[in-house]
Parts: C-alpha cells; sequence; structure tokens
C-alpha cells in the first residue's frame, strides 16, 4: 500500500494508490491567510511532514506545513518577493505549479506552467537566490530546451540522507516527459512522448506528479526505470496514471474520486523501509547532528553544527510539530544564560531566535539568577504540541517553558517578581533528582489533548509528568528488556511517534517511542510500549560508542501499516506481521515467519453501542482472495464464514467492576494472510443459523478500519460499526493486533470455532486448577455452571464409555447437563457486584458452560425451568438462539432472557484463569 494525498480546492484527500476512487473521508485545510489558496503539496523526505505553497493570485506566495491528521496549515517563515537584477519584483505566476522536494539538498522545488522555475529554504520558508552574482533575489533559469512550460515536476531517490537525484517534469503542452538537468538551468531534456496503449496520451493538465521511494537512480541526472504516479486531465476526467519513466508508457489505475473533483496536488506517502522513520541525533559535545532511519539507525549522516554562540553547548533538539522545524537548546551554564536556535538539519547551520545569544535567563523574585546546570547534567527538551511551546526539564531537576517564535522564556509564575521557572521536578524515588528526557503524545498540529512522558536513568523509569507546570512525576512505569529490568545509565534521548495519541490529555498512551538509551559502553536505540515500559532493543545508533544529548523524530505516517524490525517477543525466528489494503481495498494481515506464530487480539477501549463480534478469515492471498472469489463478489460472504474464527465480542454496558482487558489469542500458522469482519449487533453463530442478516457484516477496509501505532510485531485497529452513518471515528472497538511466540492456544482453539464458549483443557494433565471471577448486571439471580463434554459438538457422555449419548436437541440434555456439572464450581454473585471461586478442573476433557436464569440445580434436576437453562450450543436452546457470547480467552458473557432478551450478554460474565 502507498498512501496519496491529493489537493482538491484547499482541501486534503487521501487514498491508496491502488483504488483511488476509494478515498478517505476529506480533511479541510484551516490556517491559511486571506486570500491565499494552496496551489501544490510536497511530503519533505527529511522530516516527513506534508508542504504546501500557497498563492494570493496576484504574484505572492507563502510556504506551509500542513497537519494531515487535522489540516491545520502554519506559515513557515516568508517567503518574501524575488527581485530581479534592476529592484524589480518578479511576480510568481502559472495555472499550474510543481512541488516537490529535492532530497540530496533537502529544499522544494518549484515549477511553473508561466515557465517560472525556482527553490525555498524549508526550514526558513525563504526563497532562495538563484543567481548569488547579480544582485537581488532571483529566480532559478526560466523553464527551457524541449519546452518553456511544465506543469509538475518531481525527483528520484525520495528519501534522506541520499546523494543522488533526477528531477523528472510533465508538460501538458507537448504531452511529454522531460528530465529537468541542470535544475537550476530549467533545461527540459531527454523528452518522451507520454503514451496509453502504444498512442500518445493526449492530457490537458497535470493535476499532480510524484516519484514512489525506491526508484532511485546511482548518479544525478540520469534516466532511471521505475513507475511514477501522475494525476493527469484527459477528455474533461482527472485520474491517477502508473507512468513507467524509462519509457513515458502511461497505464491508467482509475478515476480521482468520481473524476470531476478538481486537483491541484499530489503527494506520495513514502517509507524507507518498511516500520522506518527518519531521526535526527545530536551528539553530546552539540557539535554534530547524526541523522539516520529506525530501520538501520546503525548508517548515520553526520552533519557538523555550526553558528552556536561563543560559550554555549546545544544540550537538545526536537522538530516543531506546527512548522517542521528543527529547534534546538543551546546553554552557557557559567553565564546562566541560554539561546533558541533554528537549525537546518541538512547544513547542520544554526540561527539564533529572537533578539541574541543569552537572551533565555530565569532571575527568582529577588533578582538572583537561577542556575543553569552545565551540558553534561542531561536536558529533556520537546514541543507540546497543543501550546506550541517548548518544554525543558534537567537533570538537576529544573524544568520551564520557552516560546519558539520568539525565543524567550515563559514565565512561570507571573504573580512574583522575576522571570520563574515552572515548579520543579518532584515525586521521582528516593535517590533520583531530575529528569534528561521528555516527550510528548500526539505530535502534530491542531491537536487539543496531549501526554508528557519523562525518563529517568536513575530509577530506570517512565514517569507521566502531571501537572506539567508543577514538574511532578506520575504513574512510574520500571523500564523492562525481555521482563528484566534495564539497566541504562544515560538517557541520551526521548520522542514519541506522531500518531501515538491519547484522547484525554495527561492520560497513559498505547504505543511504542524511541529513546536512546547508554547501556553498558553503547548507545542504542529502544522502542518503549508507553503502556508497560517494556522496552525492544532496535539497533546501536551508527557503532553505538557515541553519546547523544538529543532525539527526535520525523512525522509518523497516520496509519503506518507495515513493519521490518522484529521485537523482542519474536526475535527469535525474525517473524513479522503487516495490515496492507489491497487495491480493492480489503485489509489484509499476514505473517512473515517459517516457524509457528500466534496472533493476540487485545482490546484497548470500546464506545460501541451494539454489542459487536470481530471475526478473522484465512485468505488465499494478498487481494483477499478465497478459493478464487474476489472480496465483493457473489458468494464472498459464504467463502469467507466458512474459514472464521471468532476473535471476542465487545460489551456496550460492563457491570461494576469488571475488568474490560480483553484478549483473544489464535494460530494462524506460518506465513500466514487473513482479514477480518465485523458483526454488528451480532453474532457468528447467529449468522451461521441464519439469525442475522448480512447487512449487519462489515468486511474491514478503508471505510471501516484504521490502522495506527505499527511496530514489527504489532498495530493497532480502529473499527467503525456503522460506516455509512457519516460518523466515521474508527473508535467503536479499538483493538491491539500483536504477534507473540507464546500463549494459550491450544487451550482456546475451540473458543475461535462456531458455538465453542468451552474450555478446552485436552492438552494438559493431572488437576487443573482455575480461578472464576463473576460480574453480573441483570435482576434475575443467575446460576452458571460447568459441565464435561466429549466433543467439540456438546455430546454428553452419561454411561462413562466415552462417546455421546446425548446430543444438543435432544430431550432430556438441559437434565444431562445439569446432572453431569462440575461439583463445587456454583457460580452466582449479586447484581453489579464482583465475586471469585476456585476450583479444580479435569485434565483431557472439554468442559462446557451453561446459565440457569433465576433459578437452580435442583429445579432444574426435577423437571422446572428446563426452557430456562440456556448453552453456548444452539440447538440445545429452547429458542435457538445465541445465549453466551466469547468476550476473550476463557471469558464468556451470558444473555438471560428467552428469545435473546436485550442481547447485551453482560447478565452474567464469567472469566476463567488457568
Amino acid at each position: 500500500m502507498t498512501t496519496a494525498y491529493v489537493l482538491s480546492n484547499n482541501t486534503l484527500i487521501s487514498f491508496d494508490t491502488s483504488n483511488p476512487n476509494n478515498s478517505n473521508a476529506s480533511i479541510p485545510i484551516t490556517g491559511l491567510a486571506s486570500g491565499q489558496n494552496l496551489v501544490g503539496i510536497d511530503l519533505r523526505p527529511q522530516n516527513g511532514k506534508l508542504y504546501g505553497i500557497a498563492s494570493n493570485g496576484m504574484g505572492n506566495a507563502q510556504l506551509y506545513a500542513i497537519s494531515t491528521q487535522t489540516g491545520l496549515a502554519a506559515a513557515v517563515g516568508t517567503l518574501g518577493q524575488f527581485v530581479d537584477d534592476t529592484g524589480n519584483s518578479v511576480a510568481i505566476t502559472g495555472s499550474g505549479f510543481g512541488v516537490d522536494f529535492n532530497p540530496t539538498v533537502d529544499r522544494l522545488r518549484i515549477v511553473t506552467s508561466s515557465g517560472l522555475n525556482f527553490r525555498v529554504n524549508p526550514n526558513t520558508g525563504a526563497a532562495i537566490d538563484g543567481n548569488m552574482l547579480v544582485a537581488g533575489t532571483n529566480l532559478d533559469g526560466s523553464i527551457n530546451g524541449g519546452t518553456t512550460t511544465v506543469d509538475a515536476t518531481a525527483y528520484t531517490n525520495s528519501t534522506p540522507n541520499v546523494t543522488a537525484t533526477t528531477q523528472y517534469t510533465l508538460d501538458s503542452v507537448t504531452n511529454t516527459l522531460f528530465i529537468q538537468n541542470p535544475p537550476n538551468n530549467g533545461t527540459q531534456t531527454s523528452p518522451l512522448v507520454v503514451t496509453l496503449n502504444g498512442s500518445p496520451l493526449d492530457f490537458t493538465n497535470v493535476n499532480g506528479f510524484d516519484i514512489p521511494s525506491g526508484v532511485n537512480v546511482s548518479a544525478s541526472n540520469t534516466s532511471v526505470t521505475g513507475q511514477a504516479f501522475a494525476v493527469l486531465t484527459v477528455g474533461g476526467r482527472t485520474g491517477l496514471y502508473a507512468l513507467e519513466l524509462s519509457t513515458g508508457a502511461a497505464t491508467l489505475v482509475g478515476t480521482v474520486g468520481a473524476g470531476t473533483d478538481p486537483v491541484q496536488g499530489f503527494a506520495l506517502q513514502n517509507e524507507v523501509a518498511p516500520a522506518s522513520i527518519p531521526l535526527i541525533g545530536l551528539t553530546a559535545d552539540g557539535t554534530q547532528l547524526l541523522r539516520f532511519n529506525s530501520a538501520s539507525a546503525g548508517t548515520v549522516t553526520p552533519a557538523s553544527v555550526t553558528g552556536v554562540a561563543a560559550g554555549e553547548t546545544l544540550v537538545g533538539i526536537d522538530l516543531r510539530p506546527a512548522t517542521g522545524q528543527l529547534y534546538g537548546l543551546g546553554i552557557n551554564d557559567a553565564a546562566n544564560t541560554s539561546s533558541l536556535y533554528l537549525i537546518d538539519p541538512q547544513t547542520g547551520a544554526a540561527t539564533i531566535v529572537g533578539g541574541g545569544a543569552g537572551q533565555i535567563a530565569f532571575v527568582d523574585a529577588l533578582g538572583n539568577p537561577v542556575d543553569l546546570p552545565s551540558a553534561n547534567t542531561g536536558f529533556g527538551f520537546d514541543f507540546n504540541p497543543t501550546v506550541d511551546r517548548i518544554r525543558v526539564v534537567t537533570g538537576t531537576g529544573l524544568n520551564f517553558r520557552l516560546n519558539p517564535i520568539t525565543g524567550v522564556a515563559v514565565d512561570g509564575n507571573a504573580e512574583l517578581a522575576g522571570i520563574n521557572p515552572d515548579g520543579s521536578v518532584n515525586g521521582l524515588p528516593i535517590g533520583s533528582v531530575g529528569i534528561s528526557a521528555t516527550a510528548y503524545t500526539n505530535s502534530f498540529n491542531g491537536t487539543t489533548t496531549t501526554t508528557q512522558y519523562t525518563l529517568d536513568s536513575t530509577s530506570n523509569s517512565l514517569f507521566i509528568q502531571n501537572p506539567p507546570n508543577n514538574g511532578t512525576q506520575t504513574v512510574q512505569l520500571p523500564i523492562t528488556l525481555n521482563n528484566t529490568p534495564l539497566d541504562f545509565t544515560e538517557a541520551s534521548g526521548f520522542d514519541i511517534p506522531s500518531n501515538v495519541k491519547v484522547s484525554t490529555s495527561n492520560s497513559a498512551a498505547s504505543g511504542r517511542a524511541l529513546a536512546a538509551l547508554r547501556v553498558g559502553s553503547d548507545t542504542n536505540l529502544y522502542a518503549i510500549e508507553l503502556s508497560t515500559g517494556a522496552a525492544t532493543f532496535v539497533s546501536p545508533i551508527g557503532t553505538g560508542a557515541t553519546s547523544l544529548a538529543g532525539l527526535t523524530i520525523a512525522e509518523a505516517p497516520i496509519d503506518t501499516v507495515a513493519f521490518g524490525t522484529p521485537t523482542d517477543t519474536v526475535a527469535e525466528n525474525s517473524a513479522t506481521i503487516a495490515a496492507n489494503f489491497a487495491a480493492n481495498g480489503s485489509t489484509i494481515i499476514s505473517t512473515a515467519s517459517n516457524v509457528q506464530n500466534l496472533v493476540q487480539f487485545s482490546l484497548s477501549s470500546q464506545k460501541n453501542a451494539f454489542v459487536n463480534e470481530i471475526v478473522a478469515f484465512t485468505v488465499d492471498d494478498d487481494l483477499g482472495t478465497i478459493n478464487g472469489i474476489a472480496p465483493n463478489a457473489t458468494g464472498y460472504l459464504d467463502a469467507a464464514i466458512a474459514r472464521s474464527r471468532i476473535i471476542f465480542s465487545t460489551l456496550s454496558n460492563n457491570p461494576n467492576g469488571f475488568d474490560s482487558e480483553l484478549s483473544s489469542t489464535l494460530d494462524f500458522g506460518p506465513n500466514a494472510r487473513f482479514s477480518t469482519f465485523l458483526i454488528q449487533n451480532g453474532s457468528l453463530d447467529g449468522l451461521r443459523a441464519g439469525q442475522i442478516p448480512t447487512s449487519s457484516v462489515f468486511f474491514s477496509n478503508q471505510t471501516s478500519v484504521r490502522v495506527s501505532n505499527a511496530t514489527a510485531s504489532n498495530f493497532t485497529f480502529g473499527f467503525e460499526d456503522s460506516p455509512n452513518s457519516g460518523n466515521n471515528d474508527f473508535n467503536d472497538v479499538v483493538v491491539q493486533v500483536d504477534l507473540v511466540n507464546q500463549g494459550t492456544s491450544a487451550r482456546t482453539a475451540l473458543q475461535g470455532q462456531g458455538q465453542g464458549e468451552v474450555l478446552d483443557l485436552r492438552s494438559l494433565t493431572g488437576q487443573v486448577n482455575a480461578s472464576f471471577t463473576v460480574n453480573r448486571e441483570a435482576a434475575f439471580d443467575n446460576f452458571v455452571g460447568f459441565y464435561r463434554v466429549v466433543d467439540q459438538n456438546g455430546g454428553i457422555d452419561t454411561n462413562g464409555d466415552g462417546t455421546a449419548d446425548i446430543l444438543p436437541g435432544n430431550t432430556g440434555y438441559a437434565q444431562a447437563a445439569v446432572s453431569n456439572r462440575v461439583t463445587g464450581i456454583d457460580l452466582s454473585v449479586g447484581n453489579q457486584q464482583t465475586a471469585t471461586l476456585s476450583g479444580q478442573l479435569a485434565s483431557g476433557s472439554i468442559f462446557a458452560p451453561f446459565l440457569i436464569a433465576n433459578g437452580s440445580v435442583s429445579q432444574v434436576l426435577s423437571g422446572q425451568k428446563l426452557d430456562e437453562v440456556y448453552f453456548a450450543y444452539l440447538g440445545a436452546n429452547s429458542d435457538r438462539v445465541d445465549h453466551i457470547r466469547l468476550l476473550g480467552n476463557n471469558t464468556f458473557g451470558f444473555e438471560d432472557l428467552q428469545g435473546g432478551g436485550d442481547r447485551d450478554f453482560n447478565d452474567v460474565i464469567v472469566r476463567v484463569t488457568i
């Protein structure tokens, strides 16, 4: 899957390049200055952020950074005016604009249909002088050679830290593909007429053009064999075309939307490698930036930092979420002053923000300077995305904020005289003094919520700083590696990808941060699960010998859907799991391992109004085909049902005290492919029995599922249970999907099958100790027990010969089941209360649950209430409907009313721990 963004009248639309007419919900772009309209977009390889050029139609232009999550645009500096050598302003004109980043120098190239050709510095937003030998701020050379106008441009090698690239252009006047060489001269060379099915393709407009990462040249300005994508207007309809750069041959992929919406820009979301994110480190002495990628942290590209004021040392860096600019903090501990810098990540050139060096200084109410610690004490430096301010914490316990616009300190207590820091770091364990690393969630422009995390190398712990301005450290989580405490002597850098989010500020997040930790004599990159503190070793940074003072992460894709670096849980066989959107829109999950691996589904959160069931089914290929039947084709649902296994059902109303941290583990075998679907307010059992309409089934695709928080061994699925309602928040059911190498699948395999809400102990030996936790949300005083069955079909052996003597649906089944119940496991509880009971079960057997609605064992055995005993097997129930749902491995939810009642399945809930 390659995600593409198109710009349509100041609206952002995304889709998979294999299916352009099936787009995600559009996002209006806000924050533009009055009268300005965006005319082109591109994603910057250096930091993963989307940028756009806006024009006011009067010859002026402005660079913006745009959040792909909220659509909020922030101006980056001021483009200013181009001025020729006689002092006359040069208007920026054109009906079409081509916008693309040159990855070798990290500069933005713009070409226009009027023949203009120029560059912009994305760090300052300023125009780049195309001719330093003459007066003025000059454009680069006008478009010339094979044509004098081009509509769009794109570069090869579109990844950070490359040394070669070729700039391609498209011209709708001549219907030709060119190489612009030399780029700054604007000369159009190597013309190739664009063709479709062997004939020239007449396109009236180039609405966008981009080249995926992986299409690379080894020497700049040379031709390449590889496929680009272009949005072209042909015959009045706008379509996405795949374009072979070596021949000019085009292939229509599909219309963009309905083919009639205006499109002014197009950009591809590229990844260097699966699960890869560009990072920038700052060496401990503050003299070098180290650019690298999370997928290959051992390979670093250094850039020497210049421009830092005498006496100051850089101690921290971070990319500003609003604009994508790299900021750094310089400290002069002798003078107790500091300066804020804007740093070019490509060249290392640092420029002071604001009035001058040393303008950041804290003074207490008595007029005494506040001591700033030395650089080697450790500084944490990160942007709070909700207020666009920089948080700084230190190893000595200082805690303060900076304004990135003015470069001065934020007064932490305006009621006192002086310029005060915020509240000192407090709440740490005994022996810890301060914090040397910090990072915020929701690191994107326009967010209204965030949580500040910190790392303490003394206690080897992760904290939430809450309230941030008070400096209070809360929710301590020890950092572990392979379930063993990880001892790190330095937290040398720490950042959280932008797609790790919280919905409420200061609440715990689920997702992985990245940290540079000094362990022994090496500085290594680790992924840290924020919900548990569990660390995963990724790689040494460089050789591991260089200590860092800071680390910042580029903007991560919203829905990272592929991964490559294994976590410790699967490192033994380097297994991976990936979720991809197929060309038909279906979500296909695949595991890559030559040995058996298990997939664990954990319920993270739910806001559903229905009791939904999530189901998995295996497929034959990456398109989701089953026995030759494609998704959406006739017979596909029946084919999927035949291969389906239940993951779990999700309640809409939890009883008091019920622990909703539920999970289910399924074994799909090695190198598997599978997909999922959601049954709205129904179950797989009911669907198979014809009791649930097929309209309640929603297959996982781009309209019903979002994928986020991806790593090598897990990702998060956000399900929408009413995808056609117009309220697609994708949080009705949120499930974390993990690849694990151990679990309870042998004891829970039957639970994924139809009518499989049972305890399967056939793989165990000896007496099995079990603990039963019971919750209730019902008026009835119900009784739950377990009885032995001979096989998965629910037959009961009444004479001890090991074969089924009575089957579900046979007369006398209810009395036989209750008579064969496990004595001593008599489960009941008061309404809205919780009870726990221990008991023993015999190994080598299958035990099925039953519920007696508002009755007792003696009543059933005497022939009463036989119609009100409910089982996992529909045929055994007097009403033949579903009364037990699987809520997770060994967790069962019961419905106690005839005919299915209110179908809330929370009347009694039993969780069994074995």
